[in-house]
């Protein structure tokens, strides 16, 4: 009875330990501390990974191909996306007051 048990056991142990293997663990991965542009960390991003973009100014076209979770350290209040280049500084100004409004 006492082997059956140790036999058991190892062959829980040796099990848990093939499962394990296959389960990864998703990184957090933060903009620019770990990669200075926001593809790159994309780029070296593995699936379920989550990007944590610091404050700061991107001016970058980021292309998804995997399931990621990017999202800013702060939260919206500070994030926001100028589509069109603006032509002059008043421009710029006037578009980021209109997305703070």
């Amino acid at each position: 009875m006492k082997r059956q048990t140790i036999a058991t056991l190892v062959l829980l142990a040796t099990a848990m330990s093939i499962i394990s293997i296959g389960v990864a663990s998703a990184d957090l991965i933060y903009v620019p501390d770990d990669h200075a542009w926001i593809q790159w960390a994309v780029d070296n991003a593995t699936i379920g990974d989550t990007i944590i973009v610091r404050d700061a100014t991107y001016t970058e076209n980021v292309d998804l191909d995997k399931q990621l979770t990017i999202c800013s350290e702060n939260g919206t209040v500070l994030t926001m996306q100028i589509h069109e280049i603006a032509t002059t500084e008043q421009e710029l100004l006037t578009e980021m007051h209109s997305i703070r409004s």
